[in-house]
């Protein structure tokens, strides 16, 4: 991680000198509007921001236990929370600013698709598994994104790109090993969750011909939720005991090392990646057709 940081910042120290060099031709300034498919993978490793447990034995005697902030930080040092969500996705952009003449250039972009989100809790102290939340492949995401683009020269240039994507909805797979279903008990389960992702990446961009390359640092930040219950109905009685656990995560870590690179293949046609390495990934990439 030293070393790509050490990359990073001697390509933007070294941006002022090569910013001195004349294009040889006029930009290119080409279409105005864009639509396409991505496909994106994240993999962040989480920990709690606050923890809260409701237990009711058929209506009688609700309990709500809201851990502390000591508790929650002992909690979070001996389980990890992986995170995952792949997500793919329908892009709708156009360019916002793309004056002749004008160094700079902004564009937008919308997305909307489906996701999967795949959640593992691990006990380090134990080295097992305690729990394993995952959901379909068909849960609704959505994202939107700007790309602020300062071209010094013909071939250098800055950019900022803010992003934000989300994705919610209800696991279908459980695994749990630390709730085991007891005897003459009927189980059922359900989770439901929300998840928020921000990234915003400054990158020394350098474009020669059809090909574009950029690199530079990122920050990022999730928030994702979590209220997972447990009903248990007695097969005698009929008597339900409910227990209900309420989670916030965030991520253990927040910068990254941002790369990427576009290849517009004819006119019409573009292809992109983008990823965000770390401690923690993030992967995009998609194919745009320019019109």
């Amino acid at each position: 991680m030293k070393k790509l940081t050490f990359v990073i910042l001697a390509i933007l120290g070294a941006l002022p000198a090569m910013s001195q060099d004349k294009p040889s031709e006029p930009a290119k300034r080409g279409s105005r509007f864009y639509a396409g498919i991505s496909y994106a993978y994240m993999k962040v490793d989480m920990k709690l921001s606050s923890l809260s447990n409701y237990s009711d034995w058929d209506g009688m005697n609700p309990e709500t236990r809201d851990f502390t902030d000591d508790q929650v930080k002992e909690i979070n040092s001996f389980i990890d929370r992986e995170n995952q969500v792949n997500n793919l996705a329908v892009e709708f952009g156009m360019k916002l600013l793309d004056k002749p003449g004008s160094a700079w250039q902004i564009t937008g972009t919308l997305m909307g698709g489906i996701a999967m989100t795949d959640l593992n809790v691990y006990n380090k102290n134990s080295e097992s598994s305690e729990l394993h939340l995952k959901s379909n492949f068909s849960k609704p995401n959505f994202g939107i994104g700007f790309n602020i683009v300062y071209n010094f020269n013909l071939h250098w240039g800055l950019s900022l790109n803010p992003f934000f994507m989300g994705t919610a909805g209800a696991s279908n797979s459980f695994e749990d090993n630390i709730n085991p279903d007891p005897v003459n008990f009927s189980v059922s389960r359900t989770d439901k969750y929300r998840t928020f992702y921000e990234h915003i990446s400054l990158l020394a961009r350098y474009r020669v011909g059809n090909f574009g390359f950029g690199a530079g640092p990122g920050f990022y930040w999730i928030n994702s939720w979590h209220k997972y219950t447990i009903e248990r109905t007695n097969n005698t009685t009929g008597l339900l005991r409910i227990d209900e656990a309420t989670t916030k995560a965030i991520p253990r870590y927040f910068i990254d090392g941002t790369v990427s690179a576009e290849w517009q293949i004819i006119d019409l046609l573009t292809v992109y990646a983008h990823a965000g390495i770390g401690m923690d990934l993030v992967i995009m990439t998609g194919i745009h057709f320019n019109f």
